[in-house]
């Protein structure tokens, strides 16, 4: 899937969304997150990977057609995310963070938390990083808002949905990339909000 750069993409949605948005939030809230997307946008800077069809549709960033990643500006190695989305049951979207190859956005170039309720292989459906480590139960967050949170210290990456342990596993990569929200095929994606805490 090639890279779409903004001036590519000046007809569309998409470019006037990247343009139009407001500013990224820089200053840290006093518990250390830094808003980087919420409902007054802040999309500005986010790179599009692929083609998928982002909009703002009642106050949230919607994808519903398409495959593509939204890339943030900035590259970040130990961090905490939370992402606060909502999926369709056959949604296929995911959170990806450490994405080292820019022009190449997949589980073998970052690391995958899945958001995939129905996928047909699913050891690594919602909640799991792809390729990765799986939950030991099956979880599902299509049909509501929902919230995922990960961590990534050195090796150690841990994922929470809506409160519940999902990851708590040790991995062989460790690098600084890229945090993409993805829509790749079935019914649509949504995020209200994405922020980030920095670790050192």
């Amino acid at each position: 899937m090639p890279k779409i750069h903004g001036s590519l993409l000046l007809p569309g949605v998409l470019a006037s969304l990247l343009i139009a948005c407001s500013p990224v939030a820089t200053k840290p809230s006093p518990g250390g997150w830094i808003t980087l997307i919420d409902a007054k946008g802040g999309e500005q800077g986010w790179v599009p990977w692929g083609d998928a069809n982002w909009h703002r549709s009642d106050g949230v960033l919607t994808a519903d057609h398409g495959d593509g990643v939204l890339l943030s500006p900035k590259d970040y190695a130990n961090l905490d995310l939370r992402v606060e989305f909502w999926t369709e049951r056959d949604t296929n979207s995911g959170i990806f963070i450490r994405c080292t190859d820019r022009k190449s956005v997949t589980p073998t170039t970052c690391y995958e938390a899945n958001l995939f309720d129905s996928r047909p292989y699913a050891d690594y459906a919602t909640g799991s990083i792809v390729a990765v480590a799986k939950p030991a139960a099956p979880m599902f967050a299509g049909g509501r808002w929902s919230q995922i949170e990960v961590r990534a210290e050195g090796r150690h990456l841990v994922v929470t949905l809506n409160g519940e342990p999902a990851i708590d596993t040790q991995v062989d990569r460790v690098a600084a990339g890229a945090i993409g929200i993805q829509y790749r095929s079935g019914g649509a994606v949504k995020f209200r909000r994405v922020e980030i805490r920095p670790l050192p």
